[in-house]
């Protein structure tokens, strides 16, 4: 709110002012007596009162949003016709981290300060860029052989290519034509190392971990409901495989030990999230619009929530013992992260369109990735201690469009690799 003028003080007196200004007409000719001199009554004999009547007398007189001030309809930009004054219409008309309730912007809570203003014993850490051979389609962290650090793997029109942290030439394996809507990573066989799964047209590729960096062939089928267009592979059991969950225009499906189920029968976007078994909030969400679905992990419905509008992104957050799913909601050069289950979240800079989360320092609790257009942004310990925000240049062309979590290096704390819309990638390590 503009605390120079406060229209709420205005609204008190504006009514006397309305009913104390002079309203009647003016007398035409009549300027002598106004400067005191003496009028000449015969000069004005044969005078005609051509002087107009005053345009209004209230402000029904008037037009819309226009106020009868003086005899005159004056126009306002935020007036109904009548009192009171309205300070704003629409979100757009307030300034950074307000909101426009009842005709007045209010504030609607500050975002955390900026990471540079707490002093720091190291210096924000630049994104590292990853030499790729040609032009990098999807990217997903795994253990690939079985060594305890997740490596990245980058996907290519015709390879996987594996990185290992120690900085050795990374090794490649051939792999079939196709575009990739979804690329995840888990032990989804009895091999030691972890595997990947891609989602190349309407089938699911598996190329099986060798267990020295590199992946067998792949075994293609298909999904059990047609339209799948994202996948997410969580310990739905706490037995292996890793399961499998699939959602898209057609519904949900998940492949848990083997057994394939089939779950939801709605028209889901590209947004979904899922707690793992032991964790307080062990369920899978599906955003549909303004709308997410939450099952549990043996796809049970448990509730629809109805939240509001913005960017289709969800991520799962885990701070303490709390688990919660985040999304946002974008304002004019501001958003909020809001909590699907109901509880206020908070303000944070910018128009980001993705989120994700990630314990990149090590404390045991997520920080947030964010990035929209050529904003990419990180906050730091969200909602505790030390919380702060940071921007990330990209140090390479295009613009952020994906991003993915793990320990590449071994060390507790997890890594962002962050692939830009002209198929570079980044490697960032806030620890």
């Amino acid at each position: 709110m503009n605390t120079d003028f406060d229209p709420r003080a205005w609204n008190l007196f504006a009514g006397v002012a309305l009913l104390t200004a002079g309203c009647g007409a003016r007398v035409a000719g009549n300027e002598a007596a106004d400067s005191g001199e003496t009028a000449d009554t015969a000069d004005t004999v044969d005078t005609v009162d051509t002087q107009e009547g005053p345009e209004c007398v209230t402000a029904a007189d008037c037009p819309d949003f226009y106020s009868c001030n003086n005899g005159m309809c004056e126009y306002y930009e935020h007036h109904d016709g009548w009192i009171p004054y309205y300070e704003c219409y629409s979100n757009a008309e307030c300034g950074e981290f307000e909101i426009c309730e009842f005709g007045y912007c209010e504030p609607f809570g500050y975002p955390p300060p900026s990471c540079t203003t707490r002093q720091l014993p190291d210096p924000v850490p630049l994104p590292l860029p990853i030499p790729t051979e040609s032009t990098v389609l999807a990217l997903t962290f795994a253990d690939v052989d079985a060594d305890g650090q997740d490596e990245l793997v980058l996907a290519t029109e015709t390879e996987l290519w594996v990185y290992e942290p120690d900085g050795s030439p990374a090794t490649a394996s051939s792999r079939e034509l196709g575009p990739i809507l979804a690329m995840v990573a888990g032990s989804f066989d009895a091999v030691p190392g972890e595997d990947v799964m891609l989602l190349v047209y309407e089938s699911l590729a598996l190329y099986g971990s060798n267990g020295d960096g590199t992946f067998a062939a792949p075994t293609t089928t298909l999904p059990p409901l047609g339209s799948v267009t994202r996948l997410l592979a969580a310990e739905l059991d706490e037995q292996p495989p890793t399961d499998l969950i699939g959602w898209g225009g057609l519904g949900a499906f998940m492949d848990r030990n083997g057994q394939t189920l089939v779950f939801g029968d709605q028209q889901y976007g590209i947004a979904g999230a899922v707690h793992p078994f032991g964790t307080t909030a062990s369920s899978i969400v599906l955003r549909r619009g303004a709308v997410v679905d939450v099952f549990a992990l043996d796809g049970a419905v448990l509730a629809g929530i109805n939240i509001m509008d913005g960017p289709a992104t969800l991520a799962a957050f885990t701070r303490g013992s709390d688990d919660e799913y985040l999304y946002l909601v974008n304002y004019p050069g501001w958003s909020r992260v809001e909590r699907v289950n109901g509880v206020q979240g908070w303000s944070v800079p910018g128009e980001p369109e993705r989120l994700f989360a990630g314990d990149i320092d090590g404390d045991g609790n997520d920080d947030l990735l964010f990035f929209g257009g050529d904003q990419v942004m990180v906050e730091m310990s969200p909602g505790g201690e030390g919380d702060c925000t940071y921007g990330i240049p990209l140090l390479a062309a295009g613009i952020a469009s994906e991003a993915v979590v793990g320990d590449h290096d071994g060390d507790g704390n997890q890594e962002f690799a962050i692939r830009t819309d002209v198929g570079e990638v980044l490697l960032f390590d806030g620890g």
